[in-house]
This record gives C-alpha cells, structure tokens and sequence, in this order.
C-alpha cells in the first residue's frame, strides 16, 4: 500500500472509534463533508467565512473551516496561486 492510503485507513479507523463511543454516550455528532476538487475552484476563501460568520455559524466552526482553508493551493487555467 502507499502511504497516503495507509494515512487515510488510520484516521478512517480513529474516526470509526471516535463515532462509536459518541454513539454509546447518546451525543449529537456533527460531519462537514467537503467536496475539495470542485470547491476549490469555485469559492472566494475570504468571502465565505465572512458569509458564515453573518449567518450566524458559531465562530468554533468558522475556524475551523479558517484552518482547512490556510495554506491551500488552487489550480485555475493551468496557474497555481498560493492562497
């Protein structure tokens, strides 16, 4: 196997405990899928923390969104840009 696929089985299998012992004590769960390839090319990154900032999303998931934005790069023509 290669190494991303044996990264992607570790935190998949951490997520599958984490699921279970959240599910044993009866709390809410919340998942933000996030399709990357398509989004990436189609959202201002400043533009939409602001939006969900004014929508009232709680400011621990604006962050948190913050971070998987920081430091990503994006593909647009055949040029990449450093965002």
């Amino acid at each position: 196997m290669h190494g991303a696929t044996i990264k992607i089985m570790i935190i998949y299998s951490a997520f599958v405990r984490y699921l279970r012992k959240i599910w044993e004590y009866n709390e809410a769960v919340y998942q933000l899928f996030i399709d990357f390839k398509n989004a990436y090319d189609s959202v201002r990154r400043e533009v939409l923390c602001n939006i969900l900032t004014e929508f009232g999303t709680l400011m621990k998931l604006v962050r948190l969104v913050k971070l998987c934005l920081n430091e990503t790069y994006s593909t647009s023509s055949g040029r990449q840009a450093f965002i």
